[in-house]
């Protein structure tokens, strides 16, 4: 967000540094904002290094922060270009940088001199203030919408306005261009040349090079407050638009001694510029992009922050630096403690858009993937069963025409002729997503068909809505029966060109040799002429042709042959051929690429670079030493200069290993297209959710080209047996389509296709470390098992969810449709007994009674998991009943096949018609006491004042009573029950009104009571706690810690300025120690606040056992897949209980729409949470569904 506020916490100045280094023993007194930078600390000693005396950069001031900054030009230019376009004041960084506008407008003041005004930065132009909300009613449309809709609510935008934003220009003064073109009108921001009469650069200052667009500059350095050196990337704007050249602001009596090196090296100081990007010194080793900066935040904050402009493949493992020393008496400043967090830029792989899932039982959706070079289209093989017809076999394409990852079926869906086809088995696309091959190899336990080839393009390619698939040429058949042929397929770019590997040709006679041959359409377009001779197996079960692929101009072809012998049985080969000039003669192109050992399978998968010069191989065997992990290789084509032109192929990099034995590792492989990305599928690789799960990785090959980098962490199959098998890179190999077709999500063996994009976040970890290096660990929140989904259309399971202490046991509200009874709800429960996240349900389906019943809006579970209360508390709109609540218990703990929920004691109801008793729920540790909220009831202070009851089970069990009184709302429309959360033994209750209008309408309040000694009144613990303004709606949820002693409120109305972020805050109790015992509650840390407005960040809220970490549902929030996906955040207090620190990554809905985030609920240790979201679509409208995460 642009900010202009020199009072921000994140500020520092140099007496602040002083402090806490330790030079000074009390905090300073901050002095009034300015906005000329304040003088230079010492520069005697740099407090960045390799630590071996090459410093990379000294401190300098910004503003009135202390600290360094480096951003680069092009890092200026593309974060005006993309705050201009994204319509929105909050930057969202829409591209890989990780440096907000508001940071880069502190550099204004140290471009100019002492007594100058800032001149890069400025706004245009201002965007008022969006107009203010009007009041919802009691119960908003918002909360109508979660409950009622899956659709936006007609009036979203109205009640959270998003204002464009303003245009962006940068100026550059004192400055000039070094580069041959410098037009401003080839930029896109507006950049203006400096003054006819701007004094050249000054001889001791490193100047840009024709790479470098904008190079700062000054007729008296020693006057300007810093001297930028740009230091060269080793990636070319063209080749990694994220790799740039990078800017260290150094002071200007250290201007010509600067050096970055490969970490270790030590080089003396640079006195002429710097080489150009394209091979400089100026890179550190193993680090795609540059150093951007390192400050350490002020007050709360306490953090050193690193950040990444560039793709950080490998993290701080390979960064050892901050030795920091400041003032004149240089001091290190401590890292070696548990307070420091390092904020780190890392790669993540994110689900875009929805699972595709298969329609039926036995589709096998996923069998095959392919991408277009975008990804915005993708072509799926789903060779199993259509409408009872035994693997007949089907394909569909999707495609998406934004970056949320929602794709729609473009064309038709694709079949098999005829039952046993396996029509899908193989599938390839164009690069435009305009032509698709598909292959059906026939069933090979029968024999009985050749195989056939057919291909098909659209026929209008610009209106999705009216496209149809239309068949280019005839059906291109197998010679003889059981031939296989279509077992693999590759297309050209341009499409006219195809390749199909038949594995099992020679027929029934059992030799099996494969045979490969290419194909091209004809002049006339009606029919595929082969082209060159067939290319065949050597010796009988060479499967020659069990893989394929072609380069983009179809005029190389790889073929791999799993089953060749030359090292040992099943070692398999590969070879590559070109066709001749002469365009008949297919050539071997190279050696011949064999495998190691027995049992290797070299060449089970291939893939071609589209420029045919980079080929990478799976070798899924590996059987050296008797066990399967799996490896794949790489290899470059290198072509001699000689007379023979004879070529080559040499590996590049090591090989890379799968994870243990038995993964099949290299069981599929994809390309980038310009070969440095390779995505490998180990589909029998037993990951975090089961056995057999499969998994995808992702690589890159470092700058040395010496070794490949995993680039995010392992993408697992969802499920045990899921068997992810099929993938497919886009061009830049920033997303990869994973193909699941034994997967359960719609059906056994439906099948399903999940597309993932690679992201970047900033991650907060504790640091550790020697003073010299550190190491950080990076969390990431991992699902843990499937989804959980609702059974039917509009069941919206997941409206609540809550977990046991371990998050062994799960208990899910789905208070919708229940055979085609409107809202009459139910609730199930889930068991897991190991580590790999598969869930069972344990027990029977728990049912409302009737129709709007709403059974299962709220629950909860004890600790041990073996009791569960659930809510019905009827529909607010009819009033037409009281609500009811239950309580359950498992009739044994130990065996999961013959447990069964048995009710405890009697219903407990409502007092009168439209109390909505029942609408928040929560039980104590033991499940002998329940807290129930009645927010509709209508008590002595007003309509809707609401209730909250007790109730403790008496001795025979058999029945509840309540214990103590009622506790009722203030005012009508106080709404006071809306939450209830209780401690762990039952003597505390939190209860949220977040209607009441104390504070201005729904402003909001809650309260705590505890049970007196003698066990029969409540009483307040501590003051109320007001929500700030009109609309907070403050104590729309509440949680307690176990002991009580720890408190949570969600406030996610936050509409003092107008919009609706939400915000959370937490207290602790503070009991006084003088004879009257009185208690208060204090704020620990600072507010913890959404993301954007209209998130209704706080909507749900689950505090850990010990209340240091907390877990945050934003119903609203527009995330990387949509509107309204919704998204979890989990934080953790810092050590000095001065600020919530964000733990991992945002947890984004699946979809739009999702409102993921309706429900969380936190496991005891905090390191497991359970998401709810009511509106997803995985199994049909509004059906819903309930993620599981662990931190990892």
């Amino acid at each position: 967000m642009i900010s202009n506020n020199e009072d921000d916490d994140d500020e520092l100045d140099e007496e602040f540094l002083n402090y806490l280094s330790g030079n000074v023993s009390s905090p300073p007194v901050r002095p009034p904002p300015t906005m000329a930078a304040p003088s230079l600390p010492s520069t005697s000693t740099p407090i960045i290094g390799n630590g071996v005396n090459a410093p990379i950069a000294n401190v300098a001031p910004i503003g009135d922060r202390v600290g360094i900054l480096a951003t680069s030009p092009w890092a200026l230019l593309d974060m005006a270009e993309a705050y201009s376009a994204s319509g929105s004041n909050e930057f969202r960084r829409p591209t890989a940088l990780d440096v907000e506008i508001g940071e880069v407008g502190g550099l204004r003041s140290s471009l100019s001199s002492s007594d100058a005004p800032p001149t890069l930065l400025t706004s245009t132009s201002s965007v008022p203030p969006p107009a203010r909300a009007p009041p919802p009613p009691p119960h908003s449309k918002a909360e109508e919408d979660i409950m009622d809709v899956a659709t936006p609510p007609a009036n979203h935008d109205e009640l959270f306005p998003r204002p464009s934003a303003p245009p962006l220009e940068l100026l550059v003064e004192n400055g000039y261009f070094d580069d041959d073109s410098s037009a401003p009108s080839t930029t896109p921001a507006s950049i203006r040349p400096p003054a006819n009469d701007a004094p050249p650069p000054p001889e001791n200052a490193a100047v840009g090079t024709r790479s470098t667009k904008i190079a700062a500059s000054y007729d008296n350095p020693t006057a300007a407050s810093a001297v930028f050196i740009p230091l060269p990337s080793t990636h070319s704007r063209e080749a990694d638009t994220r790799g740039r050249a990078s800017w260290m602001m150094m002071p200007p009596a250290e201007a010509t001694a600067v050096a970055v090196t490969p970490l270790g090296d030590a080089v003396p100081p640079m006195e002429d510029p710097p080489p150009d990007r394209e091979g400089g010194n100026a890179r550190i080793e193993g680090v795609i992009g540059s150093l951007a900066c390192l400050w350490v935040g002020r007050g709360n904050h306490k953090r050193i922050g690193l950040v990444s402009l560039g793709l950080m493949t490998v993290l701080a493992a390979i960064i050892a630096v901050m030795v920091m020393k400041l003032g004149p008496d240089p001091k290190p400043i401590d890292v070696t403690t548990s307070t420091p967090t390092a904020s780190l830029t890392i790669a993540i792989w994110k689900q875009q858009g929805v699972s595709i899932v298969g329609y039926a039982p036995g589709d096998n959706l996923g069998t095959s993937v392919a991408f277009s070079a975008d990804a915005s289209t993708i072509v799926i093989g789903a060779k199993g069963s259509i409408d009872n017809d035994p693997k007949t076999g089907h394909v569909k394409v999707y495609r998406s025409n934004d970056d949320s990852g929602n794709r729609v079926q473009l064309g038709q869906t694709i079949y098999g002729n005829a039952t046993g086809d396996l029509t899908g088995f193989s599938v390839d696309i164009t690069a435009d997503g305009n032509a698709i091959v598909i292959g059906s190899p026939g069933y090979w336990e029968n024999n009985d068909r050749p195989g056939y080839v057919r291909v098909f393009a659209l026929e209008s390619k610009d209106d999705t809505s009216t496209n149809t698939w239309k068949q280019i040429g005839g059906d291109i058949i197998g010679e003889v029966d059981g031939d296989e042929f279509g077992y693999s397929v590759s297309i050209s770019e341009d499409g006219n060109t195809i390749v199909v590997g038949a594995r099992a040709a020679d027929g029934n006679n059992g030799d099996n040799l494969g045979r490969v041959r290419v194909y091209r359409m004809d002049e006339s377009e009606s029919d595929w002429i082969q082209v060159g001779d067939d290319i065949k197996g050597v010796v009988p079960d060479d499967n020659t042709g069990c893989s394929v692929s072609l380069s983009a101009d179809g005029t190389q072809v790889a073929i791999g042959s799993p089953g060749f012998d030359d090292k040992g049985d099943a070692s398999g080969c590969v070879k590559v051929y070109q066709m001749d000039s002469a365009g008949s003669i297919w050539e071997q192109l190279g050696q011949t690429l064999y495998g190691d050992n027995a049992r290797d399978y070299s060449g089970i998968s291939v893939d071609f670079s589209p420029d045919g010069y980079t080929l990478v191989i799976g070798f899924p065997g590996d059987n050296a030493d008797g066990d399967r992990p799996g490896y794949v290789r790489v290899f470059s084509l290198n072509v001699s200069d000689d007379n023979t032109g004879t070529s080559s192929w040499e590996q590049i990099g090591l090989d890379i290993i799968g994870e243990a034995k038995g993964d099949e590792f290299g069981s599929s492989v994809s390309i980038s297209e310009d070969g440095k990305t390779i995505a490998v599928v180990a589909n029998t690789n037993d990951g975090e959710n089961g056995v057999d799960t499969g998994h995808v990785r992702v690589y890159r090959i470092d700058d040395s080209k010496s070794d490949w980098i995993q680039i995010g962490d392992d993408i697992d199959g969802e499920a045990a047996y899921d068997y992810s098998m099929s993938v497919s890179l886009s061009a830049d190999g920033n997303k990869v389509a994973i193909g699941s077709p034994l997967n359960n999500d719609n059906g056994k063996n439906t099948g399903h296709v999940r597309v993932f994009a690679l992201e970047f976040e900033q991650d907060n970890t504790s640091v550790t470390t020697s003073s010299s290096t550190m190491t950080p660990t990076i969390y990431i929140w991992k699902q843990d098992g499937q989804s959980i989904v609702g059974d039917a259309p509009e069941d919206l399971s997941g409206i609540s969810v809550a977990v046991s202490a371990d998050a062994s046991t799960i208990v899910i509200g789905a208070m919708g449709y229940y055979d085609n009874h409107s809202k009459t709800g139910y609730v199930k429960v889930y068991y897991t007994s190991d580590d790999r996240g598969k869930r069972l349900q344990l027990g029977k389906t728990i049912y409302g009674d009737a129709t709007e019943d709403q059974f299962g809006l709220s629950v909860d579970i004890t600790a041990s998991g073996n009791t569960i209360v659930i809510g019905s508390p009827g529909s607010w709109n009819n009033k037409d009943r009281p609500g009811y609540v239950r309580v359950f218990s498992l009739e044994t703990d130990g065996d999961l096949g013959t447990n069964t929920w048995k009710q405890i004691g009697r219903d407990i109801t409502g007092e009168e018609d439209g109390d909505k008793f029942g609408g928040s729920v929560s039980i104590s540790e033991d499940g002998e006491t329940i807290a129930v909220g009645a927010d509709g009831y209508d008590g002595e202070n007003g309509l809707d004042s609401g209730l909250v009851r007790v109730y403790r089970m008496d001795e025979s069990e058999s029945d509840w009573k309540q214990l103590g009184d009622d506790i009722e709302g203030e005012t009508a429309y106080d709404w006071l029950g809306f939450s209830v959360s209780l401690s762990a033994d039952g003597t505390r209750v939190a209860i949220g009104s977040a209607w009441n209008g104390d504070k201005g309408v729904s402003s909001g309040l809650v309260k705590v009571y505890q049970m007196d000694s003698a066990g029969s009144i409540w009483e307040q613990l501590g003051q109320t706690l007001y929500g700030d303004f009109t609309l907070d709606y403050s104590g729309m949820s509440v949680s307690l810690s176990s002991d009580g002693n720890t408190l949570a409120i969600g406030s996610p109305g936050d509409n003092e300025d107008g919009d609706r972020p939400g915000y959370v805050r937490v207290f602790s109790l503070n009991v006084s120690d003088d004879s009257t015992g009185t208690s208060s509650w204090e704020q620990i840390g600072l507010d913890i606040i959404g993301e954007a407005k209209g998130d209704e960040f706080g909507r749900s809220i689950s505090l850990s056992e010990d209340g240091k970490t907390i877990a945050i549902g934003a119903v609203f929030n527009e995330g990387e897949n949509g509107v309204d996906t919704g998204h979890a955040r989990v934080y953790r207090i810092d050590d000095s209980k001065s600020d919530w620190i964000q733990i991992g990554n945002d947890i984004d809905g699946e979809a739009a729409y999702d409102v993921s985030g309706g429900s969380v609920s936190l496991s005891a240790n905090g390191n497991k949470v359970a998401i709810g979201s009511p509106l997803n679509n995985d199994n049909g409208e509004n059906a819903g569904h309930t993620r599981v995460y662990v931190l990892e």
